[in-house]
Formats: C-alpha cells, sequence, structure tokens
C-alpha cells in the first residue's frame, strides 16, 4: 500500500513538473506576443536582433497590397511609455512645466527622456543646456530656482 502511494505521489510530481514547464512555456509565449503586438512597427528580427525590412503594405478595407522595401521610421524603436510621453508633450503643447504638472515629475526628469527620445529617434543626444540657457529657462518659468541649481552644480 505504502508502495502504491508514494509511485502515485511520484507520477503527480513528474505531473506538476510538467505543467509547470508548460505554464513557463505559456507565458513565454503570451510575453513574446505582447511584445510583438505592441510595437505597431517592428525594426529588429525577434529571433536574431538582424534590421527587419518592410516589403509589403496592404489595405485593410480592399485588400490593395503594394510590395516594394520601404524605409523604416525610428518611431517603431520608440517603447510604450515613450510614446505615451510624446503625446503627453504634444498635448501640452511642447511645455515642460504643463508636462511635469500632468506626469507629476521633475524638469530634469523630462529633459531626460526627451533626450532619451531624441537619441532613439535621431542616433544622437540633445545638446546639454549651457548656463544662459538654464537662466533663461527660470525667467520664462520652464525651471525652478532649485531645479536650475542643480542643472548648474551638474555643469561644473
Amino acid at each position: 500500500m505504502c508502495i502504491k502511494s508514494q509511485y502515485k505521489i511520484n507520477i503527480f510530481n513528474i505531473d506538476i513538473k510538467i505543467v509547470n514547464i508548460m505554464l513557463d512555456i505559456f507565458y513565454f509565449v503570451i510575453n513574446f506576443v505582447n511584445e510583438v503586438n505592441m510595437k505597431k512597427n517592428l525594426t529588429k528580427c525577434p529571433v536574431c536582433e538582424g534590421e527587419l525590412i518592410i516589403t509589403r503594405y496592404e489595405c485593410s478595407n480592399c485588400s490593395t497590397k503594394i510590395e516594394g522595401h520601404f524605409q523604416q521610421n525610428g518611431f517603431g524603436e520608440l517603447t510604450s511609455e515613450q510614446i505615451e510621453f510624446i503625446k503627453v508633450f504634444l498635448m501640452s503643447h511642447g511645455s515642460i512645466k504643463e508636462v511635469e504638472k500632468r506626469l507629476g515629475i521633475s524638469y530634469p526628469t523630462v529633459k531626460n527622456r526627451l533626450s532619451d527620445i531624441v537619441k532613439v529617434l535621431t542616433g544622437s543626444e540633445l545638446p546639454k543646456p549651457k548656463g544662459l540657457d538654464i537662466l533663461d529657462m527660470i525667467d520664462q518659468g520652464d525651471v525652478s530656482v532649485e531645479d536650475a541649481l542643480k542643472m548648474l552644480e551638474k555643469e561644473k
């Protein structure tokens, strides 16, 4: 009797291990599919990280197909968080102060996020503001005196 119950427990443990492995595979596939679906325009191959080339467009209304080699834009490489940030920035008409209020973040954080987006889209960074630029930002109300002091401190 003990041997049979022990045998059943061992089979049960094996079944649980198989179920756990299957769940791991399922979650990996779901996360992979979600990651692929979240990007509107893939730029890198999900298998080898090579550059993807757009070779076909299809109309969702009439099924017209256009084939060729089409240029990618950098927006496909932005994360969903960066796209949301751009939306807030545009709805704020480019006012950093308004973006600060809407997102509850500091001026330097807004500038860092903008710099990250510019780097993704252009491959280069925005120039760092100089002392006079920082004073102008205070004058225009784009940055607080405390944040300006932090920025000037970083320049040293």
